[in-house]
């Protein structure tokens, strides 16, 4: 039996709204907002089962330790962090029904390969051209392409001349407050700050119910480590014979490597990485995921964000293709 791709989403997503396991926000008026979502009685206790794994599983076990930020930062924060700059997505607008797309994505639906976002737009325009693609709402020509960035901002205080940004990661609040806590907590390299929390991207066309949202809620870790000593992680012995399935730049194919093979053989930078890509693994095994069915995608400096000088994208398979879960990144000192 084959099942037509994306049948097997449209047939779960139609269950999970005849349950109300999480339906669109506002839904009884017809201004209501696409991309967000409101869960039901049934959807927040999955939530809550999913948080509470996840803190028993990776917070507490590897001794992080947890914050709570703000939603809202102030544009300095969003400047320093690169995002006001570099937080894009390649956008393109249909000349004859003034509807938007993301040229990515158009892309990829179209030639069945994976095009990364933060290339020039430019090239957009050419593979937009040679592959004769038209919008997908009216059949229009497609306008230049450009950069569309994703922030969110409001307005602060009576004067609403103090511009804040609701942020787009809840990371930033972990790097604002690294130093503190780092501090008063008298922790030593290396150690980790965890936050669960929402985020906000202005999504150009949200869809795929909670695949592509305009708020997201993140479970994060950041593991801050001293690069000289990125090898010298005892902690490393306990995952070294894990297998782990890794997709390489340049490969049609999975490869299965252990954490200390990856490691040895220079795949990723050193075992520091290979333990938490591990970990990671090891959290969504025990989450219920088949081996088969998870693959660590090594990300192109093309692809990947401004801030990254290494990055493994865990992904799943679905009835829709490879979906990314958890983008795994090397910061270097970048947001430090």
């Amino acid at each position: 039996m084959v099942m037509e791709k994306g049948k097997e989403f449209d047939e779960l997503n139609e269950l999970i709204l005849r349950k109300s396991f999480f339906f669109p926000a506002a839904e009884i008026y017809s201004t209501a907002l696409s991309g967000f979502y409101d869960f039901g009685p049934v959807g927040v206790k999955i939530r809550k089962n999913i948080k509470n794994f996840w803190r028993k599983e990776l917070v507490e076990k590897e001794d992080f330790v947890e914050i709570d930020g703000a939603l809202i930062l102030p544009e300095e924060v969003f400047l320093a962090s690169g995002h006001l700059a570099n937080f894009n997505d390649p956008l393109t607008q249909c000349t004859k029904c003034k509807s938007f797309h993301r040229a990515d994505n158009l892309l990829t639906e179209h030639v069945n390969v994976a095009f990364p976002e933060g290339m020039p737009s430019s090239h957009f325009d050419e593979l937009i051209k040679k592959h004769k693609l038209k919008c997908p709402k009216c059949g229009g020509e497609l306008g230049k392409v450009s950069r569309f960035n994703m922030m969110l901002s409001t307005s602060i205080g009576a004067t609403g001349k103090q511009k804040g940004f609701l942020r787009p990661e809840t990371c930033q609040n972990i790097f604002l407050d690294f130093s503190r806590v780092s501090k008063s907590l008298r922790q030593t390299l290396p150690f980790g700050i965890a936050q669960m929390g929402r985020v906000f991207r202005n999504e150009i066309a949200p869809r795929n119910a909670l695949l592509r949202l305009r708020e997201i809620s993140q479970l994060e870790a950041e593991v801050f480590f001293n690069p000289e000593k990125i090898n010298e992680f005892p902690e490393f012995e306990k995952v070294k014979n894990q297998k782990i399935r890794i997709l390489r730049i340049g490969k049609e194919k999975e490869e299965v490597f252990s954490a200390e093979q990856l490691f040895e053989k220079k795949i990723v930078t050193g075992k520091l990485p290979a333990f938490f890509i591990a970990r990671v693994q090891q959290f969504f095994e025990a989450m219920g995921f088949g081996f088969e069915k998870m693959r660590f995608r090594e990300v192109d400096k093309d692809e990947r964000a401004h801030y990254a000088k290494e990055t493994w994208d865990f992904e799943i398979l679905t009835s829709l293709g490879w979906i990314e879960l958890v983008a795994n990144n090397h910061r270097g000192d970048f947001d430090l």
